[in-house]
């Protein structure tokens, strides 16, 4: 059993758990995404645990806090102390007339006013602990948002806009929403971490039914937890998809909507059981990202049978299914993290160490990358957990990156004018093109990611066209349609299509026949699809957006070629990283030449390599240096990649041998340090259509 051979075939069942809980999809699926049932349980319907994404492998999670169930630690017990009476007894028996006895008995205090208990020193019961740490939760929360930050702003401590990991943070930018959820989730983990010093609480798995469980209600938390009303489900949603994913479940409105934790099928790791980051196996800190990048993903220009469009394709349909929440400070500025001490360094903030031996940034002198963690979620049942991800978008294929998930971005979008979406030209002050445009056009994207690079950003403007022009058609055949009426069937429509092109020709190349097959992955030849599951919670998992679903870095190619009408390639010597600097990506040609640049040219081969343009120039500008694409899926703490095979149920026969050189260094890493799920996946060997797939295939749901 070769370590080659084990990630292939965990990751391949990771994905396959992911993408499709359900039976199989179909050739229309945009008409059978909501279930006609009106019966809302409201209780249900705010329970994200009661149906894990696989059958098989049932765990609930996040996992809450276990109360010990001790009840001296809930409610104290009244003190027994000893009453020492001396009696005289007289003669008979076994005893001896005049001498003295002496009996003990027992009294409970209270019954006995004259006793005096001895007293004795207690630990707070967990009632008052949990109000105290719900209590330090509270002023943590507003001395760092009402004070630190507000003085960090003042001093400047926070980046310049241009600064790579600015404009990480501006693509992630949060609304007032998850900022809400943010705050009171950094107040949660407070007060979880509190509570474990006072009372020793281990934050360990249990299922659903395991009671006690630590709520904060009715603590000075209690006025920040999510309302468990259930949201307004309209008549319309019932046609019509809602924009933020509520109510596409009848049953359980909140399924699979904006702004949820993402789920896990493996509990994290972290240090101290709260938020702490992850330690090796003989506890010892683990390196820094950029050291274990340098070691595990290098530079190789080997091409596979495949276009760029498919790598951008998996991008557009990763940001369609994913948006991790990155926290911001006041007036939406970024922390600086680098050159800070511990003291006063952000809780957000976890720098990235450069080796002194970097061969790119050594040279330059730069011996710190700014980063920082996700913003932590809320759970929505209030109780106290370990640091989770908020999901900005919904887990469903609904092509939200050009609708977005959130109402008020999608109206800032529409001309509300025959159903159109904005395309045209237009001043950067109306437009949101700040990082990219293609020959002067601007759109207001559902996606602040969309400008990221020049080939993402053309698959925006394809759809954004392709939308106007469907909408235009349904205008000229129904001139009595409104124009919300032609706005909500146009983008139906296309929403359709993005789950087509996804499961026709996306997954399975990704997959294979074999896999696509084995779970049922093969479109209908006619009709629809019968076998929606109302039961099955369809929230994207942790593993598969900070994991599987990064296989595509892999593939992306260094520079974007074009192509004229005779698909013939059009000398390009500009780097991507340089492409993205210029702010207009129109230079080298038109829209239409991107787009038969990137069905001609092939991505690169599926490996441990990536491009030195992710690796060494990710978001750089002419002034500043790039950030690496790596730590994110450390932050999340994932789970032990070689854990996986047990979860899947993969046993050891089912992993031929491999050499034991190839992969050596892997192995030396995993065991130092605890490989973690997103590099693992990458660097496994052959096997990919068998394995690999699988793992992704398990874990986005079908809708």
């Amino acid at each position: 059993m070769t370590t080659s051979y084990i990630l292939y075939t965990t990751s391949l069942v990771l994905f396959t758990a992911i993408l499709f809980p359900t039976t199989g999809p179909s050739c229309c699926l945009a008409e059978t995404l909501i279930s006609v049932d009106s019966t809302v349980d409201h209780d249900e319907a705010l329970d994200s645990n009661v149906t894990d994404l696989t059958t098989n492998h049932h765990q609930q999670l996040p996992r809450p806090i276990v109360i010990p169930l001790d009840t001296s630690q809930v409610q104290p017990k009244r003190m027994k102390h000893k009453v020492t009476i001396k009696r005289r007894k007289n003669g008979g028996g076994s005893h001896q007339a005049g001498r003295n006895k002496t009996t003990t008995t027992t009294s409970t205090s209270g019954s006995n006013k004259n006793s005096r208990p001895k007293k004795s020193k207690r630990k707070p019961t967990m009632q008052s602990a949990l109000q105290t740490a719900a209590r330090k939760g509270l002023e943590a929360m507003v001395e760092l948002f009402d004070r630190q930050e507000p003085e960090m702003l003042r001093k400047g401590d926070v980046l310049e806009p241009n600064d790579p990991g600015a404009i990480l943070a501006k693509f992630s930018s949060s609304d007032e929403t998850p900022e809400h959820i943010a705050k009171a989730g950094y107040a949660a983990l407070v007060a979880a971490k509190q509570l474990k010093e006072s009372t020793n609480v281990e934050y360990v798995a249990i299922g659903r039914q395991a009671p006690p469980k630590i709520s904060l209600k009715r603590t000075p938390l209690e006025g920040m937890c999510p309302s468990r009303d259930p949201p307004p489900c309209v008549p319309a949603s019932r046609r019509y998809r809602t924009h933020d994913g509520t109510c596409n479940n009848r049953k359980r409105p909140r399924w699979g909507s904006a702004q949820m934790p993402f789920h896990r099928f493996l509990a994290p790791e972290y240090a101290d059981g709260v938020e702490g980051i992850r330690r090796s196996i003989h506890n010892a800190q683990l390196p820094s990202a950029r050291f274990v990048s340098l070691v595990v993903h290098g530079t190789r220009q080997e091409e596979a049978p495949v276009t760029m469009m498919l790598a951008l394709w998996g991008q557009l349909l990763d940001h369609d299914l994913t948006a991790t929440a990155q926290p911001r400070s006041l007036n939406g500025s970024t922390p600086r993290c680098c050159g800070k001490s511990d003291d006063d360094l952000h809780p957000s903030c976890l720098p990235i160490k450069v080796p002194l031996d970097d061969p790119w940034l050594s040279p330059l002198g730069v011996r710190c990358l700014e980063f920082l963690r996700s913003a932590p979620a809320q759970r929505r049942d209030c109780l106290l957990s370990w640091r989770e991800q908020t999901n900005q978008v919904t887990s469903y294929i609904d092509a939200s990156p050009i609708y977005s998930s959130n109402p008020r971005t999608s109206d800032n979008a529409r001309i509300f004018r025959s159903g159109l979406l904005l395309f045209g030209r237009g001043p950067p002050s109306e437009d949101v093109c700040f990082r990219a445009a293609l020959a002067n056009q601007c759109i207001r994207p559902g996606d602040a990611r969309s400008g990221e690079q020049p080939g993402l950003l053309m698959l925006h403007m394809v759809w954004v066209n392709e939308h106007n022009q469907i909408a235009t058609r349904l205008s000229d055949i129904n001139p009595h349609w409104s124009d919300e009426k032609l706005y909500q069937e146009t983008r139906r429509i296309v929403g359709a299509m993005f789950q087509h092109v996804t499961y026709r020709e996306f997954l399975p190349v990704i997959l294979g026949k074999e896999v696509s097959r084995l779970f049922n992955l093969e479109l209908e030849t006619s009709g629809f699809y019968k076998g929606y599951d109302p039961g099955v919670n369809p929230t994207v998992a942790n593993e598969f957006s900070a994991a599987a679903f990064r296989f595509g870095h892999s593939l992306i190619q260094g520079s974007y070629m074009r192509a004229d009408r005779h698909h013939r390639f059009i000398l390009n010597n500009v780097t991507l990283h340089e492409e993205t600097a210029d702010g207009d990506l129109g230079g080298p040609g038109s829209l239409h030449r991107l787009v038969r640049g990137m069905v001609n040219q092939r991505a690169l081969k599926r490996d441990e390599f990536i491009t030195a343009e992710l690796t060494n120039h990710l978001f750089q500008t002419r002034s500043k240096l790039a950030i690496d694409d790596l730590e994110r899926s450390v932050l999340r703490v994932l789970s032990f990649l070689f854990r996986f095979p047990v979860w899947t149920g993969l046993g050891s026969d089912q992993y031929p041998a491999r050499s034991r050189s190839r992969h050596s260094a892997v192995r030396q890493l995993a065991y130092s340090v605890r490989t973690d799920a997103h590099q693992g996946l990458e660097r496994s060997g052959p096997g990919f259509r068998s394995s690999f797939g699988a793992s992704i295939a398990q874990g986005v749901p079908l809708r």
